[in-house]
């Protein structure tokens, strides 16, 4: 029944590559990885041994083409199977085995096809050996248990880094970041240049994640269905963001981009379902800095206290609070009206003093400027002045007995 599904499931994915119907099945797939799966399981001659369904090839070799999905644990793929010896996992053999919780394949692994453990539920970790020389497409995907892909380090076409996340062996490549990594912000490595489609898909517990200099290409589906995906930072080296890119990351809020708006504007961004980009806000000529242990400036606007109403004749001191700020940035006030004086601001701009001329409410703006005078960040507040007649005579009497106020004196 397995095979039988398996064979509907290839003859479909070709029909919707001619149709044109679902623009997620076709997008950047080798579709020679599909078309051949029927013709292959139809010409060669199968076997069984245990849970394992093979092949054998003329030179003897074993291709485990079908897994019974009852199979269940810890996993050591077997090296031979009735003597033969297993070079190749086949396309989409493991698939739907969905209580296997970890993979190990034996040196002399050559081969591991398309959509190999496609949707293994429970699959929480996989072991590459030295041999392997190939992996498909997909492979590991929809595995929304997986936190680690492990590379022998001796592999000579793939390799994975200290949180093992797996790329291609020179690490230009960032082939797949595991469905649950534990970490919440992960720095792609520098000399990364291209992102594969759907690198960082179903990646739910990531908060930010860093994309540096030098990166060129970001997939398609390569962030979509992040759910807590915040902040991101793109580098001006961007070209391309394929479609579907940020699909489904509606918590994504922020984008700095270390560039200019014109140089963000001439990157090809895929005009399908990029819902999540679209919405965000896009920083421009923001300042990387790599020693950071946070790479997002955080731009809340905070008032200490909380209050947002001050009467005729008190203070209250404004505070941005904002973390990491660039050597050399700084932070300038502003108001839209008149309601509020300005009476001083401290030396870095971090907090402003402002008192009540007339009554209204009135917005501030903390906007962030880098050392070149570039915008990297604003953020707002509006306030409310009670400036009336009431409030003035008040004020007159609060002064003769020394009973003004400054919201708050000091800054904790």
């Amino acid at each position: 029944m397995k095979r039988m599904f398996k064979k509907a499931l290839s003859v479909l994915l070709a029909v919707t590559m001619v149709l044109g119907m679902f623009a997620f099945a076709i997008v950047d797939v080798d579709w020679s990885e599909f078309m051949v799966i029927a013709e292959a399981e139809d010409a060669a001659e199968t076997f069984s041994e245990g849970y394992y369904t093979y092949s054998v090839d003329e030179d003897g070799n074993a291709t485990i083409t079908n897994v019974d999905t009852l199979i269940s644990g810890d996993i050591v793929v077997p090296s031979t199977l009735d003597n033969h010896i297993v070079t190749e996992i086949g396309s989409q053999s493991f698939m739907n085995c969905d209580k296997i919780t970890s993979v190990i394949f034996p040196n002399g692994i050559l081969k591991i096809g398309h959509s190999a453990f496609f949707r293994c539920d429970t699959l929480e970790s996989v072991f590459i050996p030295e041999s392997v020389e190939y992996i498909g497409s997909r492979a590991f995907q929809w595995c929304p248990n997986l936190i680690r892909i492990t590379v022998d380090p001796k592999n000579l076409k793939y390799s994975s880094d200290e949180y093992d996340v797996f790329f291609n062996e020179e690490k230009t490549t960032l082939i797949q970041c595991p469905s649950n990594i534990p970490q919440i912000e992960y720095r792609i490595p520098n000399g990364v240049i291209n992102i594969e489609n759907e690198a960082f898909l179903n990646c739910k517990k990531i908060t930010n994640i860093v994309v540096p200099n030098g990166v060129t290409k970001i997939g398609s589906y390569a962030f979509a269905h992040c759910d807590n995906l915040a902040k991101i930072i793109l580098p001006n080296s961007l070209i391309s963001i394929g479609i579907y890119a940020f699909y489904l990351s509606n918590s994504l809020s922020d984008v700095y981009f270390c560039g200019t708006e014109e140089e963000w504007n001439a990157i090809e961004i895929g005009s399908y379902n990029n819902d999540g980009l679209e919405n965000a806000m896009i920083h421009y000529n923001y300042v990387y800095n790599e020693n950071s242990s946070d790479h997002s400036i955080k731009k809340d606007f905070v008032i200490l206290p909380s209050t947002k109403t001050v009467s005729y004749g008190d203070s209250i001191i404004l505070h941005a609070d904002v973390e990491n700020l660039p050597e050399g940035a700084y932070i300038e006030w502003s108001a839209n009206n008149s309601n509020f004086k300005i009476v001083s601001c401290s030396a870095d701009g971090s907090s402003c003093t402002v008192t009540p001329e007339v009554s209204g409410d009135t917005t501030f703006t903390a906007t962030i400027y880098d050392k070149d005078g570039n915008e990297i960040g604003s953020d707002t507040q509006t306030m409310t002045a009670k400036a009336g007649f009431f409030q003035k005579i008040i004020a007159f009497f609060k002064k003769i007995f020394g009973l003004t106020k400054v919201i708050p004196e000091m800054l904790k």
